[in-house]
Protein backbone atom coordinates (compact mmCIF):
# COMPACT_ATOMS: atom_id res chain seq x y z
CA UNK A 1 0.00 0.00 0.00
CA UNK A 2 1.41 3.34 -1.05
CA UNK A 3 1.93 5.83 1.74
CA UNK A 4 0.37 9.26 1.57
CA UNK A 5 2.59 12.36 1.81
CA UNK A 6 1.27 12.90 5.33
CA UNK A 7 2.20 9.35 6.36
CA UNK A 8 5.67 9.74 4.85
CA UNK A 9 6.17 13.00 6.75
CA UNK A 10 4.99 11.39 9.99
CA UNK A 11 7.35 8.42 9.51
CA UNK A 12 10.25 10.77 8.81
CA UNK A 13 9.49 12.73 11.97
CA UNK A 14 9.41 9.53 14.04
CA UNK A 15 12.72 8.36 12.59
CA UNK A 16 14.30 11.69 13.49
CA UNK A 17 12.88 11.42 16.98
CA UNK A 18 14.28 7.92 17.33
CA UNK A 19 17.75 8.98 16.16
CA UNK A 20 17.75 11.83 18.66
CA UNK A 21 16.64 9.53 21.49
CA UNK A 22 19.28 6.95 20.55
CA UNK A 23 22.03 9.60 20.58
CA UNK A 24 20.86 10.83 23.97
CA UNK A 25 20.89 7.28 25.32
CA UNK A 26 24.44 6.67 24.04
CA UNK A 27 25.63 9.94 25.61
CA UNK A 28 24.02 8.91 28.89
CA UNK A 29 25.70 5.49 28.81
CA UNK A 30 29.08 7.10 28.15
CA UNK A 31 28.75 9.52 31.08
CA UNK A 32 27.02 7.26 33.60
CA UNK A 33 29.48 4.39 33.16
CA UNK A 34 32.72 6.33 33.47
CA UNK A 35 35.36 4.33 35.30
CA UNK A 36 35.24 4.98 39.09
CA UNK A 37 37.97 7.43 40.10
CA UNK A 38 40.07 7.12 43.24
CA UNK A 39 42.18 10.28 42.98
CA UNK A 40 42.93 13.14 40.58
CA UNK A 41 46.01 15.35 40.82
CA UNK A 42 45.55 18.67 39.03
CA UNK A 43 48.57 20.84 38.22
CA UNK A 44 47.94 24.30 36.78
CA UNK A 45 50.73 26.44 35.35
CA UNK A 46 49.96 30.10 34.73
CA UNK A 47 51.25 31.18 31.31
CA UNK A 48 51.44 34.87 30.49
CA UNK A 49 49.65 36.19 27.40
CA UNK A 50 50.18 39.73 26.11
CA UNK A 51 46.50 39.85 25.16
CA UNK A 52 44.72 37.97 27.95
CA UNK A 53 47.09 38.11 30.90
CA UNK A 54 47.75 34.91 32.85
CA UNK A 55 46.09 31.81 31.41
CA UNK A 56 45.83 28.38 33.08
CA UNK A 57 47.50 25.38 31.44
CA UNK A 58 46.26 22.29 33.26
CA UNK A 59 47.68 18.79 33.46
CA UNK A 60 45.67 16.15 35.31
CA UNK A 61 46.76 12.71 36.49
CA UNK A 62 43.83 10.34 37.09
CA UNK A 63 44.09 7.26 39.29
CA UNK A 64 41.24 4.75 39.13
CA UNK A 65 40.01 2.34 41.78
CA UNK A 66 41.07 -0.62 39.63
CA UNK A 67 44.71 0.56 39.63
CA UNK A 68 44.79 1.96 36.10
CA UNK A 69 45.67 5.56 35.30
CA UNK A 70 44.84 8.24 32.76
CA UNK A 71 45.72 11.85 32.01
CA UNK A 72 44.39 14.93 30.28
CA UNK A 73 45.33 18.52 29.53
CA UNK A 74 43.21 21.65 29.28
CA UNK A 75 43.70 25.37 28.89
CA UNK A 76 41.69 28.50 28.31
CA UNK A 77 42.13 32.21 27.72
CA UNK A 78 40.05 35.35 27.51
CA UNK A 79 38.78 37.62 30.23
CA UNK A 80 35.68 38.38 32.27
CA UNK A 81 35.35 34.99 33.95
CA UNK A 82 37.23 32.70 36.33
CA UNK A 83 39.63 30.75 34.13
CA UNK A 84 41.02 28.38 36.76
CA UNK A 85 37.63 26.88 37.64
CA UNK A 86 36.89 26.53 33.92
CA UNK A 87 39.76 24.09 33.33
CA UNK A 88 38.97 22.30 36.61
CA UNK A 89 35.38 21.85 35.37
CA UNK A 90 36.78 20.26 32.19
CA UNK A 91 38.43 17.57 34.33
CA UNK A 92 35.34 16.96 36.47
CA UNK A 93 33.09 16.68 33.41
CA UNK A 94 35.53 14.36 31.69
CA UNK A 95 35.95 11.92 34.58
CA UNK A 96 33.36 12.51 37.33
CA UNK A 97 29.95 12.93 35.70
CA UNK A 98 29.10 9.37 36.74
CA UNK A 99 28.94 10.70 40.31
CA UNK A 100 26.04 12.97 39.35
CA UNK A 101 24.21 10.29 37.36
CA UNK A 102 24.43 7.99 40.39
CA UNK A 103 22.27 10.42 42.37
CA UNK A 104 18.46 10.55 42.18
CA UNK A 105 17.24 13.46 40.10
CA UNK A 106 15.32 14.86 43.06
CA UNK A 107 18.60 15.25 44.96
CA UNK A 108 19.93 17.52 42.21
CA UNK A 109 16.95 19.87 42.28
CA UNK A 110 18.16 23.33 43.17
CA UNK A 111 15.18 25.62 42.69
CA UNK A 112 16.36 26.81 39.27
CA UNK A 113 13.69 26.05 36.66
CA UNK A 114 15.46 27.86 33.83
CA UNK A 115 16.54 24.57 32.25
CA UNK A 116 13.19 22.86 32.64
CA UNK A 117 11.02 23.89 29.73
CA UNK A 118 9.36 22.46 26.65
CA UNK A 119 9.87 23.44 23.04
CA UNK A 120 6.87 25.76 23.24
CA UNK A 121 8.13 27.47 26.38
CA UNK A 122 6.03 25.51 28.88
CA UNK A 123 7.65 24.24 32.05
CA UNK A 124 7.88 20.47 32.37
CA UNK A 125 7.86 20.49 36.14
CA UNK A 126 8.18 22.77 39.12
CA UNK A 127 11.38 22.22 41.05
CA UNK A 128 11.24 22.68 44.78
CA UNK A 129 14.04 24.72 46.29
CA UNK A 130 16.65 22.38 47.70
CA UNK A 131 20.04 24.11 47.47
CA UNK A 132 22.96 22.10 46.18
CA UNK A 133 26.54 23.35 45.75
CA UNK A 134 26.83 26.17 43.26
CA UNK A 135 28.36 24.88 40.04
CA UNK A 136 26.40 21.64 39.65
CA UNK A 137 24.01 21.83 36.72
CA UNK A 138 21.05 19.59 35.97
CA UNK A 139 17.76 19.87 34.18
CA UNK A 140 15.21 18.39 31.83
CA UNK A 141 13.78 19.89 28.68
CA UNK A 142 11.63 18.85 25.76
CA UNK A 143 13.20 19.04 22.31
CA UNK A 144 11.38 20.20 19.21
CA UNK A 145 10.95 16.53 18.28
CA UNK A 146 9.21 15.79 21.58
CA UNK A 147 11.96 13.90 23.42
CA UNK A 148 12.59 14.66 27.09
CA UNK A 149 16.32 15.24 27.54
CA UNK A 150 18.10 15.30 30.89
CA UNK A 151 21.56 16.74 31.46
CA UNK A 152 23.97 16.82 34.40
CA UNK A 153 27.37 18.43 34.69
CA UNK A 154 29.83 20.78 36.37
CA UNK A 155 30.15 24.48 35.57
CA UNK A 156 33.27 26.50 34.93
CA UNK A 157 33.88 30.20 35.44
CA UNK A 158 32.39 30.08 38.93
CA UNK A 159 35.45 30.30 41.17
CA UNK A 160 37.68 27.46 42.31
CA UNK A 161 36.40 27.70 45.89
CA UNK A 162 33.08 26.19 44.73
CA UNK A 163 34.79 22.87 44.02
CA UNK A 164 35.40 22.17 47.70
CA UNK A 165 31.65 21.92 48.33
CA UNK A 166 31.03 20.24 44.96
CA UNK A 167 33.56 17.52 45.77
CA UNK A 168 31.99 16.90 49.16
CA UNK A 169 28.55 16.64 47.56
CA UNK A 170 29.67 13.92 45.14
CA UNK A 171 31.49 11.95 47.84
CA UNK A 172 35.05 13.25 47.73
CA UNK A 173 37.45 15.89 48.99
CA UNK A 174 39.18 18.73 47.16
CA UNK A 175 42.42 20.22 48.45
CA UNK A 176 44.95 22.83 47.41
CA UNK A 177 48.17 20.94 48.10
CA UNK A 178 50.66 23.47 46.67
CA UNK A 179 50.72 27.00 45.28
CA UNK A 180 53.28 29.41 43.93
CA UNK A 181 53.52 32.60 41.93
CA UNK A 182 53.00 30.76 38.65
CA UNK A 183 51.38 27.47 39.61
CA UNK A 184 48.64 25.79 41.67
CA UNK A 185 48.26 22.11 42.53
CA UNK A 186 44.95 20.57 43.61
CA UNK A 187 43.89 17.06 44.49
CA UNK A 188 40.49 15.42 44.32
CA UNK A 189 40.17 12.20 46.30
CA UNK A 190 37.26 9.82 46.60
CA UNK A 191 36.15 9.37 50.21
CA UNK A 192 37.24 5.87 51.36
CA UNK A 193 34.34 3.46 51.71
CA UNK A 194 33.68 -0.27 51.72
CA UNK A 195 32.17 -0.21 48.25
CA UNK A 196 33.34 1.30 45.00
CA UNK A 197 31.25 4.19 43.72
CA UNK A 198 28.12 2.71 42.22
CA UNK A 199 27.36 3.27 38.58
CA UNK A 200 24.04 4.74 37.52
CA UNK A 201 21.46 2.28 36.25
CA UNK A 202 21.12 2.83 32.48
CA UNK A 203 18.05 0.65 32.07
CA UNK A 204 15.44 3.41 32.33
CA UNK A 205 16.75 5.16 29.22
CA UNK A 206 17.28 1.83 27.47
CA UNK A 207 13.62 0.87 27.91
CA UNK A 208 12.54 4.27 26.60
CA UNK A 209 14.60 3.89 23.43
CA UNK A 210 13.53 0.26 22.88
CA UNK A 211 9.87 1.16 23.31
CA UNK A 212 10.17 4.03 20.84
CA UNK A 213 12.00 1.80 18.36
CA UNK A 214 9.28 -0.83 18.58
CA UNK A 215 6.80 1.73 17.30
CA UNK A 216 9.04 2.59 14.36
CA UNK A 217 9.92 -0.89 13.10
CA UNK A 218 7.81 -2.33 10.30
CA UNK A 219 8.13 -6.06 10.99
CA UNK A 220 9.43 -8.60 13.50
CA UNK A 221 12.88 -8.80 11.88
CA UNK A 222 13.44 -5.04 12.14
CA UNK A 223 12.17 -5.08 15.72
CA UNK A 224 14.53 -7.91 16.70
CA UNK A 225 17.51 -6.24 15.01
CA UNK A 226 16.80 -2.94 16.76
CA UNK A 227 16.30 -4.51 20.20
CA UNK A 228 19.51 -6.48 19.87
CA UNK A 229 21.47 -3.39 18.83
CA UNK A 230 20.17 -1.33 21.76
CA UNK A 231 20.59 -4.04 24.41
CA UNK A 232 24.10 -4.65 23.10
CA UNK A 233 25.10 -1.09 24.05
CA UNK A 234 24.88 -1.95 27.77
CA UNK A 235 28.38 -2.75 29.10
CA UNK A 236 28.77 -6.40 30.10
CA UNK A 237 26.00 -7.76 27.86
CA UNK A 238 27.10 -10.14 25.10
CA UNK A 239 25.02 -12.31 22.79
CA UNK A 240 25.89 -15.98 22.17
CA UNK A 241 27.44 -16.75 18.79
CA UNK A 242 24.45 -18.84 17.69
CA UNK A 243 21.91 -16.08 18.42
CA UNK A 244 21.75 -14.81 14.83
CA UNK A 245 20.92 -18.30 13.54
CA UNK A 246 17.94 -18.78 15.87
CA UNK A 247 14.37 -18.67 14.50
CA UNK A 248 12.80 -15.23 14.64
CA UNK A 249 10.24 -16.31 17.25
CA UNK A 250 13.00 -17.58 19.56
CA UNK A 251 14.92 -14.32 19.15
CA UNK A 252 11.79 -12.36 20.06
CA UNK A 253 11.20 -14.54 23.11
CA UNK A 254 14.74 -14.08 24.40
CA UNK A 255 14.91 -10.35 23.73
CA UNK A 256 11.49 -9.69 25.26
CA UNK A 257 12.59 -11.71 28.28
CA UNK A 258 15.77 -9.65 28.62
CA UNK A 259 13.80 -6.41 28.45
CA UNK A 260 11.34 -7.74 31.04
CA UNK A 261 14.23 -8.48 33.42
CA UNK A 262 15.34 -4.84 33.14
CA UNK A 263 11.97 -3.71 34.48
Amino acid sequence: MKLTPEQKAANLQERRKLREATKEFNDYIREATQKPVKRIKITIDWVRSYTWGNNPHLEAEIYYHDGSTDSMTAKCSGCGYDKESTVIADVFNHFLKYKLWAKPYAELRNGDTSNNYSSNGGRIENIAKNPIPYGITSGRYETRLGNIIEHRGFSGGIGTSCYYAISQFIGGTFKNIASGKKYDVFEYEDVPCDKLPREADPFGSLKMVVALGSLMTRNDQEKVDFQKRMIGTVPGIDFPEEFDSLPIEEKKRRLDGAIEVLK
